[in-house]
């Protein structure tokens, strides 16, 4: 547990590259799994870079499984991060929740969010999916043409401080590959203690260069995106990648561009 704080204290602290976040991630993801394997395997040890050890000899056909899931777990990280989301998709659902779905590995509670975001890859979506939707624009009305080019849709909310962290990276984003093709859009609902105001304060505070409108919380569910900050790419009207977007890095940009 104590490495889990100390790892998550440094990504609060917002001295972290998106890179370095994401394999901190990762890093918090392998020693939950350890928690979890020991209470229900404690002969089955997972260890910082994913390999595992077996203190003792594992009771057939749990050990060896565990150990399999573990293997295709990281398999399907790497595809993801290096923009092969498809793939990433299908190995998932085809090997690791149809094959090792009574692991302590896929019952994590990130597997069960990896799978809310690889269950959407490949859907197709249209401008008019999202458009409809829409109540208000805090800015000058963003460009919703999803079935062309490379979108990036931001879900976030003005009272959560993660989402705020963000912004900044997200505008450098924006700057970097506005020229290239690349359209951002802040999606919000505006909810708990956040007004219409405060949004607006928001966005005139960090002078934010890239449209946000408010939609009506029917968005966000077609993403399948229940905790924020949360974004998602459209790349000629297909989703392509789901996740935080502290991931986002040049490398996938590159792919996508």
């Amino acid at each position: 547990m104590r490495n889990i704080s100390l790892l998550a204290a440094s990504a609060l602290l917002g001295c972290a590259t998106a890179d370095q976040v994401h394999a901190l991630e990762q890093r918090v993801d392998l020693l939950e799994l350890e928690l979890e394997r020991q209470a229900a395997h404690p002969s089955i040890i997972i260890n910082s870079d994913g390999s595992t050890t077996a203190a003792v000899q594992a009771p057939a056909g749990t050990g060896g499984d565990e150990e399999v899931a573990a293997t295709l777990l990281k398999e399907i990280q790497a595809k993801i991060a290096s923009g092969k989301t498809l793939e990433a998709k299908k190995l998932f659902f085809d090997e690791l929740r149809a094959k090792h779905g009574g692991t302590q590995v896929y019952k994590s509670r990130s597997v069960s969010t990896l799978e809310k975001e690889l269950s959407v890859i490949g859907n197709k979506v249209s401008g008019a999916d999202i458009s409809s939707n829409i109540t208000k624009w805090f800015t000058t009305e963003g460009d919703l043409a999803l079935e062309s080019g490379v979108t990036l849709l931001v879900f976030f909310e003005e009272w959560c401080p993660h989402c705020k962290r963000e912004v900044p990276k997200l505008m450098e984003t924006y700057d970097t590959y506005r020229d290239k093709g690349l359209k951002v859009i802040g999606l919000t609902r505006v909810t708990k203690k956040s007004t219409d105001a405060s949004v607006a304060d928001l966005i005139s505070a960090n002078d934010v260069n890239y449209p946000i409108a408010k939609e009506d919380g029917k968005v966000a569910p077609k993403f399948n995106v229940s905790g924020i900050p949360a974004a998602a790419i459209v790349k000629d009207g297909v989703i392509v990648w789901r996740g935080n977007p502290a991931r986002l890095n040049a490398a996938l940009w590159k792919n996508w561009l």
